[in-house]
């Protein structure tokens, strides 16, 4: 029991340490960012004494900060040098999954959806905040994903706590993607394919003073970089042999996708039908700014998915963790 207390008070110090490190240095760059395009043309460059104040700041926060942190891992790596069981402990898997958790279900939407917003407002806004809070973030995550990999876990809590971590970060990143999707991708094909007809023309007509201007490199890279990370998790999940979870979650997510197919379907089938109603249709019921019949969305988002499960529930099937015959059900 007291190995544990101290186990447990050896991460807590060593990974509240280097979140408070994290938080500084994000305090640091948001200030020199500030002195870059990054911030935007509406945002005032910060005087010389708030960039001095924070420059020292960060660096007495690395060297002490710093210093305490180094000092408490170095024990932790004695107490897994002295303890065989020490690295497949529950203490240390819940403190490194749940801080990586953590750290990518609010670093990828923050910094997804500011470029969602970039694209939005044509570029108006700036990235310094984003970027000042992602970059720490992902380091920081990057850092415990190295350190976890260091020893491996094969049953009992720490497996527990390393599965919910990645199903259920791969599972919040989906929601993530498929909230930008359905903002992001009808004026991402309309820019593309249509150049702009649905949007300018359902603009006209409801009298806006002006139509607006999107960046789809902006929407472009916003979806990819949601696509990325959700995709990044199923490939951190390929060798993990669980049987029912995988086929739960990934089932589950499976489903989703199917349902975006079939309501995309729906929703295409009413467009059909509505010239037997003698009710006529342009782009900017499909593609507009608010448009009755998108169909675009949801059955692009639900093929996507349904892609990608179907290829990683093959995958499981061929290493034997679920039946064939199941999947095919």
């Amino acid at each position: 029991m007291a190995r544990n207390f101290y186990r447990f008070y050896l991460y807590a110090v060593c990974i509240n340490l280097l979140i408070f490190i994290a938080f500084v240095t994000g305090w640091m760059l948001v200030n020199v960012l500030n002195l870059t395009p990054l911030r935007g043309p509406f945002v005032p460059a910060p005087a010389k004494q708030a960039i001095v104040q924070s420059v020292v700041w960060t660096v007495l926060t690395w060297v002490i900060a710093g210093t305490l942190a180094g000092l408490h891992y170095w024990l932790i790596r004695q107490d897994i040098r002295h303890d065989a069981t020490a690295g497949a402990s529950a203490i240390r898997s819940f403190f490194l999954n749940y801080t990586e958790a953590i750290g990518i279900a609010f670093a990828v939407p923050i910094m997804g959806f500011t470029l969602s917003f970039l694209g939005f407002y044509n570029g108006t806004s700036g990235l310094t905040f984003a970027v000042a809070f992602t970059v720490p973030t992902l380091a920081l995550v990057g850092l415990l994903e190295w350190e976890r990999r260091r020893t491996q876990v094969q049953s009992g809590a720490a497996l527990v706590f390393q599965r919910l971590h990645l199903y259920g970060v791969q599972i919040i990143l989906l929601i993530a993607l498929s909230y930008a999707w359905f903002i992001q991708i009808r004026p991402l094909v309309d820019g593309l394919i249509f150049s702009g007809r649905g949007t300018l023309e359902s603009c006209h007509r409801i009298g806006d003073y002006a139509c607006p201007t999107y960046h789809l490199v902006y929407f472009a890279a916003s979806i990819l970089w949601f696509i990325a990370f959700w995709l990044g998790y199923g490939w951190l999940t390929r060798k993990d042999n669980a049987r029912i979870g995988r086929f739960i979650l990934h089932g589950i997510s499976f489903a989703y996708g199917v349902g975006f197919i079939l309501f995309g379907i729906y929703i295409g089938v009413k467009l059909i039908i509505l010239p037997l109603f003698k009710l006529s249709t342009s782009f900017k019921d499909i593609l507009g700014l608010h448009p009755p019949y998108d169909f675009v969305s949801p059955l692009t988002l639900g093929i996507l998915v349904v892609i990608v499960y179907h290829l990683w529930l093959g995958g499981a099937a061929k290493r034997g963790l679920i039946n064939s015959s199941v999947r095919i059900l």
